[in-house]
């Protein structure tokens, strides 16, 4: 009778296990996480010639406002603007400012700037909003 019993069991678990095999996989769903293209991130706008050559142009510019120096005001002011697909700089404000005409300063040192290179986002130019600070330090 025990005999019998295990070649029940065993024939039982065979055929469970050739069930098993000869069954199709589900289907998965893809998620976002498993999608095929992975997430890009843009590319951020550059000086053409790279941060340092930025601001060496900035202090070859830089002209110290006369109200700014006479108050002894020190720091820095924040100006955003939008880099073109052109490379062109657009909507030049100030963000943040310290007043004493460094504000109108740090805008008319930006307007001078040569075109950028733009933003890229997977590798075709977009417009991108970037933000500088202009560090105005009144050397006595």
């Amino acid at each position: 009778m025990k005999k019998i019993a295990v070649i029940y069991l065993l024939f039982f678990l065979f055929f469970v296990l050739a069930c098993k095999t000869n069954s199709k996989p589900e289907a998965k769903e893809e998620t976002v996480e498993e999608s095929k293209e992975p997430y890009a991130r843009p590319i951020d706008p550059q000086y053409a010639e790279g941060d340092k050559a930025m601001y060496a142009f900035i202090n070859q510019n830089l002209k110290y406002p006369a109200e700014a120096k006479k108050n002894n005001i020190s720091g820095s002011v924040i100006v955003s603007f939008t880099v073109l697909v052109s490379g062109e700089l657009a909507d030049i404000k100030v963000q943040q400012g310290i007043g004493y005409g460094c504000n109108e300063e740090s805008v008319r040192i930006v307007k001078l700037m040569p075109k950028w290179k733009p933003a890229n986002y997977p590798n075709n130019p977009i417009e991108m909003f970037y933000s500088i600070a202009i560090v105005f330090e009144n050397k006595l």
